[in-house]
């Protein structure tokens, strides 16, 4: 018997702090047994006090120390890992789990520290039996989750599947002044900046980039970002790309897809999304188109600046990103976090014109307040080793770690599916 069912790693951060309280309320009803862990003792013990939370325990563990993170996860049956950047100090963690079949789950937005960590230890994880879940929060299991329900509903209404799944996502902020804090925080700001750095960056560009095997059966207009294009509008408001990256669900849903399809021959559907931007961009309603194509006329040269060959220009921006950008520790502030919510309203088609739809709605500001309630739900699904939840193993998606049967636990982290 493992001495602890959950851990905490990277708890003292903004996103980790705010997990660590939502597992605090909710563990001693579901049984938990529960560590929060860190590189540095005195924050951990300030975390404490400061947050009024009663862990089992305190685990002193550096990331960049692979002795301390399997000390660590030798000692537990889940780990919650928000230290980032993840290119820099995640493969460890996930390495440890791999081999030791621990369950695992963190924020990485970083798609090609997820697709290294798939060619290296998903075959591991399978074999161990660990559930190895990335991209875990806000992003990008709504939206996986999401199309799992809706695609689902459909087949089981029209004995088939559908051809195409859009989401479109709009938020509501209920303060007068949004500040820049209060959508970005240093983090997440430092791992875009890691990403621009890093090698083979290209790549992220590929819809398909987590897909392992044949893309045959991917539809053809699934293969292309089309940014401009998502900015036409729909239903009630302008659609601009999502933010702050909209090169992070397409993956993780058409990985989910290659995975269920395992046994199957079944043609797979293509994903497109976009965000209102009635509920996120502030002006008049005639300058809502500009700003949506704006947008996605900024991102279409960044995806341009992420496929070019030449180095230099991705890190001489990186570089000006690090020293003009929010440092690690900014963020928004905690009494604002509960101010924001947002719905996300999905529609599966076939060409014939039929329709299923899903919404998913969602409570507290979508990275770090909602992400963590989201996250800290999911340890604890996975620290009970819930017996609803598929018995798959490796490096995995949302969809396919924690399947439709658990959907109604996350109503305790305000996201709800209907």
């Amino acid at each position: 018997m493992k001495e602890f069912d959950l851990v905490i790693f990277g708890a003292t951060g903004l996103t980790g702090c705010q997990a660590a309280s939502y597992v605090n309320q909710v563990a001693r009803d579901e049984g938990v047994r529960w560590a929060i862990a860190g590189r540095n003792p005195k924050k951990l013990k300030n975390l404490v006090k400061m947050a009024g939370l009663e862990p089992d325990a305190i685990i002193v563990a550096d990331a960049l120390d692979d002795t301390s993170v399997s000390d660590m996860v030798k000692r537990t049956v889940a780990v919650i890992n928000l230290a980032g950047p993840y290119v820099l100090y995640g493969s460890s963690v996930v390495k440890a789990c791999a081999e030791n079949g621990v369950s695992y789950a963190d924020l990485s937005g970083e798609t090609h520290f997820v697709r290294d960590m798939i060619d290296q230890y998903d075959k591991t994880a399978k074999k161990t039996g660990a559930r190895i879940i990335n991209v875990c929060g806000y992003e990008a299991l709504p939206f996986d989750l999401g199309c799992l329900l809706v695609a689902d509903r459909f087949e089981t209404k029209y004995s088939e599947p559908p051809e195409l799944i859009e989401s479109v996502t709009q938020f509501k902020f209920k303060g007068k002044v949004l500040y820049p804090s209060d959508g970005l925080s240093g983090g997440t700001w430092l791992s875009a900046v890691e990403m621009l750095k890093s090698e083979g960056l290209a790549a992220v560009d590929d819809p398909h980039l987590l897909v392992d095997g044949d893309r045959s059966w991917l539809p053809e207009q699934s293969k292309t970002y089309d940014l401009i294009k998502s900015t036409l509008p729909r239903g009630k408001g302008w659609l601009a790309p999502m933010i702050p990256s909209p090169w992070l669900n397409p993956p993780i849903i058409y990985r989910s897809q290659e995975i269920l399809r395992e046994k199957s021959s079944a043609r797979g559907y293509t994903y497109r999304e976009g965000m209102n931007t009635s509920g996120y961009i502030p002006g008049d309603k005639l300058l809502k188109p500009f700003a949506a194509i704006g947008l996605a006329a900024l991102m279409e040269s960044g995806a341009w600046l992420v496929k070019s060959k030449s180095s230099l220009p991705k890190k001489w921006v990186s570089y000006v990103m690090e020293a003009m950008g929010p440092k690690s520790g900014d963020g928004p502030k905690p009494e604002r976090l509960d101010l924001w919510s947002y719905s996300i309203d999905f529609i599966a088609t076939r060409d014939d014109g039929r329709a299923e739809t899903v919404t998913v709605t969602g409570m507290g500001q979508p990275g770090y307040k909602s992400t963590a309630d989201i996250i800290g739900q999911v340890g604890i699904l996975l620290a009970t080793n819930d017996k609803r939840l598929p018995e798959r193993s490796g490096v995995l998606t949302p969809a396919t770690a924690l399947g439709l049967d658990v959907l109604p636990d996350f109503e305790k982290a305000r996201l709800t599916f209907s």
